[in-house]
């Protein structure tokens, strides 16, 4: 049985808007702002979650049958094989 391999980029970008959401909430933390300037950064904030996490969700797939493989490859380790839940053959993430 062949054995694929998943881009890691994904779990970058998801982390990385991850990062930029909490970026964007710091200044309403830290800072005293005016209640409408807090609720656009926390409605950023959302929206870069939110873009993150789709484009995670979509990006990962099994090469084979292109069946989402997100939640396997945030559980696995670099370099520990997992299956797709679909087709059943053995991916890794590089």
């Amino acid at each position: 049985m062949e054995k694929g391999t998943v881009d890691q980029i994904w779990k970058k970008v998801f982390f990385g808007c991850c990062g930029a959401a909490i970026v964007l909430l710091i200044p309403g933390l830290a800072l005293q702002l005016s209640p409408a300037l807090y609720l656009a950064l926390g409605a950023l904030a959302a929206a870069a979650f939110a873009v993150g996490l789709v484009l995670a969700i979509r990006g990962m797939r099994c090469p084979f049958c292109k069946k989402s493989v997100y939640h396997q490859a945030m559980r696995a380790q670099e370099g520990v094989p997992f299956t797709c839940p679909k087709c059943g053959r053995k991916l890794e993430v590089k």
